[in-house]
């Protein structure tokens, strides 16, 4: 029971990354050429990162041993 509740957080990081990356992706393409589309993308990895911080919180996963 407890490989499938990890399998499930695993699973919800991955497509939450993906989710991010395609934002980022499509935000900088479709907002080409605008004054503030440079830092567009460097704002939305900075909000990557806080959000799966929290997510990866609210999960319970903690850090991955070396």
């Amino acid at each position: 029971m407890s490989n499938e509740k990890n399998s499930n957080k695993g699973i919800i990081l991955i497509v939450h990354a993906l989710v991010w990356a395609g934002a980022m992706l499509g935000g900088t393409i479709l907002f080409k050429g605008h004054a503030w589309s440079e830092d567009l993308f460097m704002w939305m990895v900075a909000g990557f990162v806080l959000v799966n911080g929290l997510l990866m919180t609210a999960l319970g996963r903690s850090r991955p041993r070396c």
